[in-house]
């Protein structure tokens, strides 16, 4: 999702303010803070992206940035940019220097990218953007490649390390967010197929306290189906379950 923020003219008054080396050390750190507040507080992955590619394109001295992330296609797409122009993205859409099975993989900085086996397309679009200088940073969580930060450069040799140290610091905060994002859906989808398992077949199951087998702490949504008495009975009241076992079964629990 692109920021509506004018993100060149705000960059480029970045760069040109006198007191920028000064204020570089604090610059980063409120990136860095402003990152963390965001992955406490964002709704949704996408306020998450921006928040890092606002605090990018402040902290130092580029205009552009980007964050791409696997698609359900198996591509790098674009979620969040600054400073791109719709015909750069459409080019540059599902480029990886990297497989999406690498484990831990590096960060790739190019100073002079046009010399770089990126591909004729590519290197024609990067040309007329006026791109000199690349920096690839993967999002990595738990070794699994989730996508990558992207940095450009308007002069080659601009993107410098303490640029980059920078970006492995957000890309990381990014990365933890969205592999726990990925965690949580892929953990209600688990349990959206049990429920529809357990709906089409006579089974009820349920936790029960030992030694008395009957105290059910929980039960599956489907016994007032199979039993006629909600889970929330069986649970709340102990004894509902007793009360109703015939009395030659009644010694056999």
């Amino acid at each position: 999702m692109r920021s509506e923020r004018d993100s060149r003219a705000g960059s480029a008054e970045a760069v040109t303010d006198p007191g920028l080396s000064a204020n570089k050390p604090y610059l980063q750190l409120n990136a860095i803070h402003r990152l963390a507040t965001a992955v406490t507080r964002a709704a949704t992955m996408d306020e998450i992206f921006e928040a890092a590619i606002d605090g990018l394109v402040t902290a130092i001295p580029i205009t552009r940035a980007a964050i791409l992330t696997w698609g359900e296609d198996g591509r790098m797409q674009f979620r969040a940019w600054q400073g791109l122009s719709d015909h750069y993205r459409q080019i540059a859409d599902g480029h990886s220097p990297w497989e999406r099975d690498a484990i831990e993989p590096e960060p790739i900085l190019m100073s002079d990218p046009l010399g770089e086996p990126l591909g004729e397309e590519l290197k024609i679009v990067l040309g007329s953007e006026g791109i000199h200088g690349l920096a690839f940073i993967p999002l990595l969580y738990e070794g699994r490649l989730l996508g990558k930060l992207m940095l450009y450069a308007d002069q080659p040799g601009a993107i410098h390390s303490d640029a980059v140290q920078l970006a492995q610091t957000l890309a990381g905060h990014v990365a933890f967010s969205l592999g726990r994002k990925q965690a949580e859906e892929k953990h209600r989808a688990t349990e959206i197929r049990l429920k529809r398992i357990l709906s089409s077949v006579p089974v009820v199951l349920y936790d029960a306290e030992v030694p008395h087998p009957a105290a059910a702490t929980w039960i599956s949504e489907n016994v007032e189906g199979i039993t006629g008495y909600s889970g929330e009975e069986l649970v709340t009241i102990p004894d509902l379950w007793d009360q109703r076992l015939h009395p030659e079964d009644q010694a056999h629990f």
